[in-house]
């Protein structure tokens, strides 16, 4: 049982250079300006092109309606809307999936190029504050009874878990759980999960794969930050885990904003075990993660994922924005009055994760 459930949001990636939602599209037009690098073809770089056309497009929406076209999470729920009601200005129907495909690569490839993982000659590792969480995590009481719930698409936090020992558990194996698995539910899709054309099952190229790869054709020396490219290799799940099935070139990424029904068959086991998680958890810790008006799915999922005999003795939410703010008012409209006393808000990184968890365990 896990009695301590973690919620990381964008915040938690942002430490390690990843943009948040609202400044997404500027980091990603500064990618484009600035040519990408070497890695990126010009399949790659004509994505991006695609989008930024689309969204001046887009700005005729502004005389009739409004809608944040600055924000990549309102960008890509539009685009799957455009998709069930066939429609997008003036694009015709059978285009609309390559705009799609355009702006996940976009998602997929901003993050890659942004943030900025740890080498030590040819061992790659995760981010300083994600690695100082599981660190802590692994050394300490919350060892064997600990799960963590994210909405990032990147790989931050499954390398950690890898290299402080663990396997990782994604909610979606449907082979016998280990003593050295380590819950981690990412509800958004990951950069590093493919779907099966076969099946439309999720395979994915799990921590010690990618990393083991990666030492292989990567020339590493000394010491510094590196980037880590997952997404590409996603063929490699092949040969890690043979068998009959093909796969799909995109990862599996899901709009933070939609309503996610067109996924159920696909993730929702995954929405399953966290809720799972959130009923027996007795410590809730969420980090970098700001409850936004529009993400009813998580405010569905807190409420009836804790609604269960647990008593909850601690939740914790740590957020740059100030104490007393929109962040805080928002979880403390979230959380019963039965434990409202037990909530605690705290202005601060989540470079801070390991002493919050410390000294509030």
């Amino acid at each position: 049982m896990d009695e301590n459930v973690i919620i990381l949001g964008a915040g938690a990636s942002a430490d390690s250079g990843a943009p948040l939602m609202n400044n997404f599209i500027d980091k990603a037009e500064d990618l484009l300006s600035n040519g990408l690098d070497k890695r990126s073809d010009r399949e790659t770089k004509n994505q991006f092109v695609k989008v930024f056309e689309l969204l001046a497009d887009l700005q005729s929406v502004h005389s009739k309606a409004r809608m944040d076209l600055n924000n990549i999470e309102t960008v890509f729920g539009a685009i799957e809307m455009a998709q069930i009601i066939r429609r997008l200005g003036n694009i015709p129907y059978e285009e609309i999936a390559g705009y799609r495909e355009a702006i996940v690569n976009l998602i997929i490839e901003t993050i890659e190029h942004s943030m900025d993982f740890r080498h030590e000659n040819t061992l790659v590792h995760a981010p300083d504050s994600y690695a100082n969480l599981m660190s802590f995590i692994s050394g300490g009481d919350f060892k064997n009874n600990t799960s963590i719930i994210t909405f990032n698409y990147d790989v931050g936090i499954d390398t950690a878990i890898s290299r402080a020992g663990y396997s990782v558990r994604y909610g979606i194996e449907e082979f016998e759980e280990k003593l050295n698995d380590f819950h981690l539910f990412k509800l958004h899709g990951s950069i590093n999960w493919a779907i099966s054309e076969n099946d439309n099952k999720v395979y994915p190229y799990y921590p010690h794969w990618y990393l083991k790869d990666l030492t292989v054709t990567h020339d590493l020396r000394m010491r510094g930050t590196c980037k880590l490219y997952v997404s590409k290799n996603l063929h490699k799940i092949n040969e890690h885990n043979p068998g009959t099935y093909t796969l799909k070139k995109e990862s599996l990424i899901v709009p933070p904003t939609w309503n996610k029904n067109s996924y159920q068959g696909i993730i929702s086991k995954v929405w399953e075990e966290a809720a799972e998680k959130l009923s027996t958890a007795k410590r809730i810790y969420v980090f970098g993660y700001s409850l936004p008006e529009t993400d009813s799915f998580f405010r569905y999922l807190f409420a009836l994922g804790t609604l269960s005999s647990t008593r909850i003795r601690r939740i914790i939410v740590v957020n740059p924005e100030p104490e007393g703010g929109d962040v805080d008012r928002r979880f403390k409209s979230l959380i019963g009055e039965s434990i409202l006393s037990r909530y605690r808000y705290f202005a601060k990184h989540f470079n801070v994760a390991s002493d919050i968890l410390n000294g509030y365990s």
